[in-house]
């Protein structure tokens, strides 16, 4: 009880704390990490990152804020498959979808703490700090390269939109008689199936 309680202010802490926060969520950014990447103002992702609430898995529900920042995505559908499913979000989709503000390569991450460090503000305006941590994002992040990758959510979005529509009893159906085109479906299909059924019904 303790832990999740200390969790949960940290994380409603981070999302009202006045300055601006960056998080670089490389790699695997999961359940808890998920929670303190979306409480931050800049969140970074890389080519590695993947991105997901795994919570069905251990009869859990999607927490650390996430009935909040889930309920912000444009398509309920997608954010209902990801509680569901544990789907693992690309960097290219986290971008698209606004879980993630800037893709950036692993390799500068040095680079913009370096950049990020030599900015210089005699007053302490809060504007100037974001205009400081902007211009040195905008260095490093990678708008260019999205266009050029494989948006993999996003190709599947009217099959999820079809297997997440009506009740949880309708899901359960629709999942299991699904057969999966994609290796990521057959995953998100098989987690789903193996889960905890009183976190389905939670979520």
């Amino acid at each position: 009880q303790y832990y999740f309680e200390t969790e949960y202010a940290l994380d409603y802490a981070l999302h009202r704390f006045p300055k601006p926060i960056i998080c670089w969520g490389s790699g695997y950014v999961m359940g808890g990490g998920m929670g303190l990447m979306m409480a931050s103002d800049y969140r970074l992702v890389t080519p590695s990152s993947k991105l997901a609430m795994p919570e069905i898995s251990i009869g859990l529900y999607p927490d650390a804020g996430a009935s909040y920042f889930l309920n912000q995505l444009e398509d309920d559908s997608i954010a209902r498959f990801m509680a569901l499913t544990g789907y693992q979000v690309s960097a290219k989709d986290a971008c698209e979808m606004g879980l993630a503000t800037h893709y950036v390569m692993s390799k500068d991450r040095q680079n913009l703490i370096d950049c990020l460090a030599q900015g210089c503000m005699p007053e302490l305006d809060p504007n100037k700090v974001n205009a400081i941590i902007e211009q040195a994002l905008f260095t490093y992040s990678q708008s260019d390269e999205l266009a050029l990758l494989k948006p993999e959510l996003f190709a599947l979005q009217p099959t999820i939109i079809e297997l997440m529509s009506g009740s949880i009893e309708n899901i359960y159906t629709s999942m299991l008689s699904h057969v999966p085109s994609c290796p990521a479906m057959e995953k998100a299909k098989n987690t789903f199936l193996a889960g905890s059924p009183l976190s389905a019904h939670l979520i």
